[in-house]
């Protein structure tokens, strides 16, 4: 990505950048000082109405309702790209009948708020809230539209169960992407629940919802050049990869503090198969706190196990914003 592009990027958004100790935020929504601007968003499903321009969400999975950023933002050696938003999310099965003995609520192919990480490349890094459980979407699909066209280079869809919550929970969801270390952290409340390294490569199979059986093992990509953040309501029936085998693991919860993702050995998912159609989910989705930030001064000694205030397993860096 050429310096003439990122200067593009960064005027678009001049009006909320703000630079604190050598950490600029790029962009920022959704707060008193900064309404949301339509010719900023592209409406990808549903419109940008007044409800969006509060940053009220209203849809479901047959309407799925969701926007995305009308530039990608550029990732550099030297600084972390963080996508965050605060996220209140509420569902209800308001017709139908599921039948997955796991029933819907924890299940993103029912019904999910997300927020994240997406280019026009295929990856995806994104967070999957559902009711009662939050997911990471570690994916290199197309929208439905196109990656049927190019099936030799989608690669895989990886939903990983990292947290817990409630219905109505607010909470700060952020992706956070290095590029010169090919990881990416996905983020609650700053607390790190998931880091993949080596992008592109597979990671534990249990996790796995989709894959090309060309293209689904590890081998050198290029780390994204450059990601538009996304958010919305909608559910991964309708917006995820074709030809699900199952649904997403289940009643359970991955803690990289004492599992590896490549394996997951203490997580003992469940599975419900898939349902297409037959059921309708109601979802309302609260935003607020919604910036890109460009990060400089982070610690790269994520590996230090020392558990104190300032340096603990789950936990990345802290970040000044």
């Amino acid at each position: 990505m050429n310096h003439l592009f990122f200067l593009a990027s960064l005027l678009a958004s001049l009006g909320s950048t703000l630079s604190i100790g050598g950490n600029i935020r790029l962009y920022s929504n959704f707060d008193a000082s900064a309404p949301l601007i339509n010719s900023q968003w592209d409406a990808i499903e549903g419109t940008i109405d007044a409800d969006v321009e509060a940053g009220l969400f209203l849809g479901s999975n047959l309407a799925p309702h969701y926007i995305r950023t009308d530039i990608p933002y550029c990732l550099g050696d030297d600084f972390v790209l963080q996508m965050n938003a605060k996220v209140q999310y509420n569902a209800s099965l308001v017709n139908g009948l599921i039948t997955s003995q796991l029933g819907w609520n924890q299940d993103p192919f029912y019904g999910c708020a997300f927020v994240g990480a997406m280019n026009e490349d295929g990856w995806r890094f994104q967070f999957l809230i559902t009711q009662f459980k939050v997911y990471a979407l570690y994916a290199h699909y197309y929208p439905l539209a196109t990656k049927t066209l190019l099936p030799t280079d989608a690669r895989f869809a990886f939903i990983v169960p990292i947290a817990d919550r409630q219905p109505g929970d607010a909470d700060d969801y952020s992706v956070n992407m290095k590029a010169d270390e090919f990881d990416v952290s996905w983020r609650i409340n700053n607390v790190e629940k998931l880091l993949v390294r080596n992008v592109g490569q597979s990671i534990a199979g249990k996790f796995m919802v989709w894959s090309n059986a060309a293209t689904n093992q590890y081998y050198q990509v290029s780390f994204p050049a450059e990601m538009y953040m996304e958010v919305g309501v909608g559910s991964m029936a309708d917006i995820g990869p074709i030809g699900q085998p199952r649904t997403v693991c289940q009643l359970t919860t991955f803690d990289q503090c004492t599992s590896s993702i490549l394996s997951a050995p203490r997580c003992f998912c469940r599975y419900g198969a898939p349902q297409y159609g037959g059921w309708e989910v109601d979802e309302q989705a609260s935003v607020s706190n919604l910036f890109i930030a460009r990060l400089s001064n982070v610690s790269k000694c994520r590996d230090n196990m020392v558990q104190d205030e300032n340096s603990t397993a789950d936990r990345w860096w802290t970040q000044n914003l």
